[in-house]
């Protein structure tokens, strides 16, 4: 069964009427009605600290809900979240490789991106590989550094090439 919203004129299902089905517009309409986007902006701009004090209020009454709510999610939807964040890890590392000049192996000219990687061109202290991570981890780590000096594209044999060979890609020898 259809309803006819004055507001917009639209002929909607009933279920855009909201759970009761008894209002008049339409549940878009309704909002846009009551409050107008124009005076959700200008309240939030007059009452930033209250607004995020009762938003932090909702997340710590709703927070063990929220995150049922996410788990049963993730557990309805493994392969969607986990190409969700694939994606974001690539086009981080990515952004990484073309910062350090271009998607090729400087030593050997491996250009498939799934074998490339960054190295320390002068190496790695324990301590600083803790501090930057490895893999998406140390990729965030060099944007929020704005990709500074000292790292390199190689692929992943001439990088473990260079570890084992006393910073001398095999290549090279």
């Amino acid at each position: 069964m259809n309803k006819r919203c004055p507001k917009c004129g639209e002929v909607k299902p009933l279920e855009e009427f909201g759970k009761k089905r008894v209002q008049s517009y339409c549940l878009p309409c309704l909002y846009t009605y009551r409050h107008p986007p124009s005076y959700q902006r200008e309240w939030y701009a007059n009452h930033k600290m209250q607004a995020r004090k009762c938003a932090l209020k909702y997340y710590y009454q709703n927070r063990e809900a929220k995150m049922d709510h996410q788990a049963k999610y993730r557990q309805a939807h493994p392969d969607k979240c986990r190409q969700s964040q694939h994606k974001h890890g690539q086009k981080i590392k990515l952004a990484a490789l073309m910062a350090y000049g271009g998607a090729t192996c400087t030593c050997c000219g491996e250009s498939n991106v799934k074998f490339l990687t960054i190295d320390h061109i002068n190496g790695c202290s324990p301590t600083e590989r803790k501090k930057q991570g490895r893999g998406t981890p140390l990729y965030q780590w060099l944007k929020k550094q704005a990709y500074p000096l000292g790292f390199q594209v190689l692929c992943y044999n001439c990088n473990l090439g260079r570890a084992h060979n006393q910073g001398v890609c095999p290549h090279k020898e």
